[in-house]
C-alpha cells in the first residue's frame, strides 16, 4: 500500500473522532446551559410564588402516583429546583400534603 494512502486514510479517522468529540462537547454544554437557565429562574421566584408552585407540583403528583409513591426529589425534579431549595420551604414532604388537603 502507499504509505500517503494510509495516512490521508488515518487523518479522515481523526477529524471524523474529532467532530464527534466536538459535537458531544456542544451537546453537554448546551444542557448545562438549559439547566443554568432553570436554576436561574428559579433562583429569582419570590418565596410565596416558590411555594406555591411547589404545592401545585406536589398535588399533580400526588393525583398521578399516590402519595406513597411521590418522593421529595420527584417535585424537585418536575420544578427544576435543588432538594435544598425544597426543605428552604418545608419541612417534609408531609407538610406539602397538609397544605393540598387543606387548599
Amino acid at each position: 500500500m502507499n504509505f500517503l494512502y494510509i495516512d490521508c486514510v488515518i487523518r479522515e479517522q481523526q477529524r471524523e473522532v474529532w467532530e464527534e468529540c466536538e459535537r458531544r462537547r456542544l451537546l453537554n454544554w448546551n444542557k448545562k446551559m438549559k439547566l443554568h437557565s432553570i436554576f436561574e429562574n428559579n433562583r429569582q421566584m419570590s418565596k410565596a410564588k416558590l411555594q406555591s408552585r411547589i404545592v401545585e407540583t406536589a398535588a399533580t403528583i400526588f393525583q398521578n402516583r399516590g402519595f406513597e409513591n411521590t418522593r421529595v426529589v420527584d417535585v424537585c425534579k418536575s420544578l427544576g429546583i435543588s432538594r435544598l431549595q425544597f426543605y428552604r420551604h418545608f419541612r417534609s414532604i408531609d407538610d406539602v400534603l397538609e397544605i393540598v388537603w387543606a387548599g
